[in-house]
């Protein structure tokens, strides 16, 4: 890497809609003249930006004196405040601003940060208040997502890791304050226990206080800047945001409101938080903050930032600021420079910055962002940001070489193939090796492919996973004494007795992992054959689609899909070929689900309807009913369905409590038997709350052994109604996460191992 060489602060390059006042004065502050290496535009705001007031004295009595008068930064009182139902386009039983709204405020000190709200509600619900509530079912409830490290700038999943905090509030508890708990992530279930200066993580420490009033609620709280990881309490701290709040006094409540508003794309963040707020600490003399919009670029390209910023409190025209960025390598050393003019006043300025990355190395670069005026350092940030190790030149030359390389081995292996079969030998791994990698050169090239795609990293991985391919098939033709044995073997563990025979002999493994072959051979969508295997097979996509618009008469597949759809069926049928199942997953008729709210009441990881009430199953009779009777019933290529994928779930609903309690009255008879062995004690059945994150270990075991239950049940319902309507009975199965067969301890989520692998044809992971 090139290191050593600064350049000066010089304006590189500057197309900027400025007044004739800020180039003077840009002249006058000695700034050099400019050059192609960097671009600065201004443009319009991208995404929610607050800057975050500065107060020195925050009281917190609830008499929310902090905000009287004062405009909130944030409004949640509209459609677009509403998060969509599992990714369906309808919306939850909102019925204006006056059955449910709130509003936001925020202040910081050096003490810590302070956020208050003020919501408008008809009906305020605090009921089965248990410990330690990490999900408030029953409740009105505020939660607040905090990234204190901003790793989830750009994701359509946070990166969840030690500076992300959820927390959740209802306004009110037995001791008269707010009840407050952490939130801990799925999946990891990190719990925060210490911060970078060794505080303990205590979530006594944050004050509360809320106010309850007529069809009104308001809460404030304080959360110390000791308190979080990754956070300090100085100007221009940025962090991210997110608030959302539940209504529950009618079904589908839970998780209602949100704010900021969603965007186009309603991404599917944790907790249906629909989208985030990027929010700076203000000072005095201004402040400012960027997300860099492109940070991997192949060497040459630029790398792009937008950055927002605003003036000094008492400013009362715009004032012109110097922006200087510097980029560092691994080294620390400085490796550019780029300094630009930029205007910020009262309001909030957004600016497109391209910096030219031409002449740098390839690697890992820090890019470090400084906000001067009059000589003095305001602000600085940082980000991490990186250059490929070839250009788009580079990279198109590398590729043509690797499958110029890739269709040499084929042919070779072709060539052994034929002199293999002359002697006798069973070739059928050789064979689909081989058109593994034939299909795959044909669809890198295809116009659809990732090569015209210009996703240059992707084919590089596929390359090197098919390169792999053809080493290990080259390596055993040469030897078919050692290998022979192995070319039909089968991993018979993978299967149940019950398995057709087809199955055992050709499925092209879910996730793309083909059971004929070593290792991971491309990213899903992309085809393969497993030739003399009993049928050749071609991988779908991770599922097809289809949804059925009012009236009940069409069937109409997913946009997305619908070219891949056309393509790859006519393709395979014309080859010969097979997809190997596909996914129906839960069908969605979009007039029934408007008709019967009922259907989102709970909800699951890839079950986007409740369980427990009868006209979910009313659906899924008529979605199949189409999907199998009309979509599939011509199409015998397709060869099984997988209904349920990656499924969980954990009801709640009243007829989900209803069921818990029936069942377990049935098992223990009386309630005085059942507080006996829980160690609680509960006055009846019917005052039991959700019981899965209980104190007693009796009451958790129930839980699962029930929760379990009901999606066993229903997985045998939803098989049933599949198994009528297709005509061609073909099998079916689910694919539960792969750390539900390789982990006997995992017990939650309603998966139960050996009733799934009863009821498929096969197993899936």
């Amino acid at each position: 890497m090139k290191t050593g060489k600064v350049i000066s602060t010089m304006l590189l390059a500057v197309v900027l809609t400025a007044s004739a006042a800020m180039a003077k004065d840009a002249v006058k502050s000695g700034i050099s003249k400019s050059s192609s290496e960097i671009k600065v535009q201004k443009t319009s705001p991208a995404w929610s930006v607050v800057f975050v007031p500065y107060k020195k004295d925050i009281k917190i009595d609830g008499k929310f004196t902090e905000i009287d008068g004062v405009a909130p930064f944030g409004v949640a009182d509209s459609k677009d405040n509403l998060p969509k139902v599992s990714g369906a386009s309808v919306q939850l039983t909102w019925d204006g601003p006056d059955d449910f709204s709130a509003k936001l405020w925020a202040y910081w000190n050096e003490k810590g940060l302070y956020f208050a709200m003020r919501a408008k509600d008809d009906v305020l619900k605090c009921e089965n208040i248990i410990a330690p509530c990490n999900d408030f079912k029953d409740s009105d409830n505020w939660r607040l997502y905090f990234d204190m490290g901003r790793e989830s700038l750009g994701l359509k999943v946070p990166k969840l890791d030690r500076t992300d905090y959820v927390y959740a509030a209802i306004p009110t508890s037995p001791d008269g304050v707010p009840l407050l708990e952490y939130v801990s992530f799925p999946g990891g279930h990190y719990h925060h226990q210490v911060n970078d200066e060794g505080y303990l993580f205590n979530i006594g420490t944050i004050e509360r206080a809320s106010a309850i009033g007529d069809k009104q609620w308001d809460m404030e709280l304080f959360f110390p800047a000791k308190l979080m990881r990754g956070f300090k309490a100085e100007v221009n701290r940025p962090f991210i945001f997110g608030s959302m709040w539940g209504d529950t006094d009618k079904i589908n409540r839970e998780l209602e409101t949100i704010w900021p508003p969603q965007t186009k794309v309603d991404y599917y963040y944790f907790s249906r938080f629909a989208n985030y707020s990027d929010m700076v600490l203000r000072g005095k003399d201004g402040a400012f903050g960027y997300r860099v919009t492109k940070s991997k670029v192949n060497k040459d390209e630029s790398w792009t930032l937008k950055v927002y910023g605003i003036g000094a409190d008492k400013a009362k025209q715009p004032q012109t600021f110097e922006l200087m960025i510097e980029a560092k390598g691994a080294t620390e050393a400085m490796a550019r420079t780029w300094t630009v003019p930029v205007e910020f006043g009262k309001e909030t300025t957004w600016y497109d910055i391209e910096l030219g990355t031409a002449g740098l190395e390839g690697g890992i670069y820090q890019l470090s962002l400084k906000l001067h005026r009059d000589g003095t350092v305001v602000s600085t940030l940082d980000s991490p940001v990186e250059i490929r190790s070839y250009s788009h030149d580079e990279w198109t030359k590398n590729i043509e070489a690797g499958l110029v390389e890739l269709k040499q081995s084929s042919e070779i292996l072709g060539k052994k193939i034929s002199a293999l079969e002359s002697k006798g030998y069973e070739t059928a791994y050789l064979v689909s090796a081989k058109e593994v990698i034939d299909l795959f050169l044909a669809y890198l090239w295809n116009p659809q492919g990732d090569v015209k795609k210009k996703k240059y990293v992707s084919v590089s991985r596929q390359m090197k996973e098919l390169k792999q391919v053809a080493i290990t098939a080259l390596a055993e033709a040469d030897k078919p004494e050692k290998y022979a044995a192995k070319w039909r073997t089968v991993p018979q563990e993978m299967f149940m007795d019950s398995t057709p025979t087809e199955i055992r002999e050709g499925m092209f493994w879910h996730h793309d992992r083909p059971i004929f072959m070593n290792g991971w051979v491309g990213s899903m969508g992309f085809p393969a054959t497993m030739k003399k295997l009993g049928f050749n097979t071609l991988q779908a996509d991770h599922n097809i689609t289809a949804y059925i618009k009012s009236p009940i008469d069409k069937v109409i597949v997913n946009q997305s899909y619908i070219d891949q759809w056309n393509r790859g069926y006519d393709n395979a049928i014309k080859h010969g070929l097979y997809w190997s199942h596909t996914q129906p997953i839960f069908g969605y008729i979009e007039k029934f689900v408007r008709d019967h709210p009922k259907l989102g009441r709970c909800n699951g990881h890839f079950i986007p309807f409740c369980l427990e009430t009868e006209e979910t199953y009313q659906m899924l009779d008529l979605y199949y009913g189409k999907f199998f009777g009309e979509l599939c019933s011509n199409q015998p290529n397709i060869l099984s369905f997988c209904l349920m994928n990656e499924q969980e779930y954990s009801g709640g609903c009243e007829d989900f409590m209803r069921m818990y309690h029936q069942w377990l009255k049935d098992k223990y008879t009386t309630v005085e038997k059942l507080n006996g062995l829980w160690k609680t004690d509960y006055k009846s059945f019917d005052v039991i709350p959700r019981t899965n994150a209980h104190k007693s270990q009796g009451a958790r075991f129930d839980w699962i052994l029930f929760n379990r239950k009901r999606l066993t049940d229903s997985s045998e319902r939803i098989f049933e109604l599949a198994r009528k309507h297709d005509p061609l009975k073909r099998p079916l199965h689910t694919k539960p996460m792969s750390h539900f067969w390789k982990d006997p301890t995992e017990v939650y989520a309603g998966v139960d191992r050996e009733a799934l692998a009863e009821m498929g044809d096969f197993i899936a992971y």
